[in-house]
């Protein structure tokens, strides 16, 4: 009992244990939260352009439906030149 005789407190080493691996936990939870907000910032990002390319196409869909049904650069041209069936 060496080490008891030269007044080593093993609660405070403990103590100092504890607190150190709450801190290296509290880093990696840092991290992870870090690391998800980003993915989170990409994930929108990708939905906004995936948005964006179905706006563009359902525009695209209701201009073909007009140059379809004549409403769009003149009837007669239209069926001559570009046949969509209804």
């Amino acid at each position: 009992m060496a080490l008891a005789r030269e007044d080593i407190n093993f609660e405070n080493i403990k103590r100092e244990a504890d607190v150190e691996m709450l801190v290296k936990n509290m880093v990696q939870t840092d991290n992870m939260i870090a690391h998800l907000k980003d993915e989170q910032f990409e994930m929108r990002n990708e939905i906004k352009e995936h948005k964006e390319t179905i706006s563009k196409l359902e525009n695209d869909i209701q201009l073909l439906k007009k140059r379809r049904d004549g409403t769009c650069y003149g009837r007669i041209a239209w069926k001559k030149i570009l046949t969509i069936p209804k």
